[in-house]
């Protein structure tokens, strides 16, 4: 890959992007190359980890949503975890909540972090929405990994 770091003053001096990926939701793949043919889409020194499919409890049987957060993992790690993410969602979702969590589950570190995606679907009768006695910290829905030609996710990360 081509260095594609841009200096920014954005978060001060020779701050800049040190990686960003654009990603598709696939939950296919039995290995890491095979997950990346799925869903990397492109970009630099950032790709969606295959830990992904795994982390936290699966919300049905095959239907591949968790409740869990997606593993990004970085190609040349971070010199520590002072960066921001900036996340950006593609067609196919009516809104979109996102946040890096960093917390003893889910730890943001100079290797990886964790991002918790939230939908919010405009209507009651769609089947992702859990019941308000199922939600939990106000989530929303859970973090979905789901077969969609139309559903992609964009990060950007700045050190």
């Amino acid at each position: 890959m081509q260095n594609s770091q841009v200096n920014s003053t954005l978060f001060g001096h020779a701050a800049g992007v040190r990686a960003w990926a654009i990603v598709s939701n696939h939950n296919k793949g039995a290995n890491q190359a095979e997950w990346n043919n799925t869903n990397f889409l492109d970009g630099y020194n950032l790709y969606l980890d295959i830990a992904s499919r795994s982390v936290g409890n699966s919300v049905g049987a095959g239907s591949g949503k968790f409740d869990g957060a997606l593993k990004f993992t970085f190609v040349t790690p971070m010199p520590d975890n002072k960066y921001k993410v900036f996340v950006s969602t593609g067609p196919g979702v009516n809104a979109a909540l996102a946040h890096v969590v960093d917390s003893a589950a889910y730890p943001k570190t100079k290797d990886s972090f964790y991002l918790r995606v939230g939908t919010w679907h405009s209507t009651g009768l769609n089947a992702n929405v859990p019941s308000a006695a199922s939600r939990r910290h106000n989530q929303i829905t859970a973090a979905t990994l789901w077969s969609s030609a139309t559903t992609s996710l964009g990060l950007v990360v700045f050190r």
